[in-house]
């Protein structure tokens, strides 16, 4: 059985929740291999995500709905940012058995994500 995490945190809700603008950002940095220390215990996912500063991000299933916090300028509003939205991406690499990415310099110049970025697509799927 899937636990709730599983079936709450895809790729489709983080669109939905989160807006393509923080969708692609996130892409981006997870891509750059900015998501550090991800940890999964106790149905949280906490995570350290490297950008203008290290940011602390934490992802859980509280009352059947994800929960989550960011302390970013935008997490600290309630939103699901861009950071949220990379370590929910570096998790779900780890759930389909893909090592996380590492933070390198060629990364850092633009390498692209596994998946198609930006146009019309996310995770790999076409949307429109």
């Amino acid at each position: 059985m899937k636990s709730d995490l599983n079936q709450l945190l895809t790729a489709d809700s983080m669109l939905n929740i989160a807006g393509y603008k923080f969708v692609e950002r996130g892409e981006g940095y997870c891509a750059a291999g900015a998501v550090e220390d991800i940890v999964e215990s106790r149905g949280a996912i906490k995570a350290t995500v490297a950008g203008t500063h290290n940011y602390k991000v934490k992802i859980q299933v509280y009352h059947n709905e994800l929960d989550y916090i960011c302390n970013c300028p935008v997490g600290q509003r309630g939103l699901f940012c861009k950071h949220l939205v990379a370590t929910g991406l570096a998790w779900l690499q780890e759930q389909q058995g893909s090592p996380p990415v590492k933070k390198t310099k060629y990364m850092a110049l633009g390498a692209q994500w596994p998946f198609p970025v930006g146009g019309n697509f996310f995770m790999g799927k076409e949307y429109r």
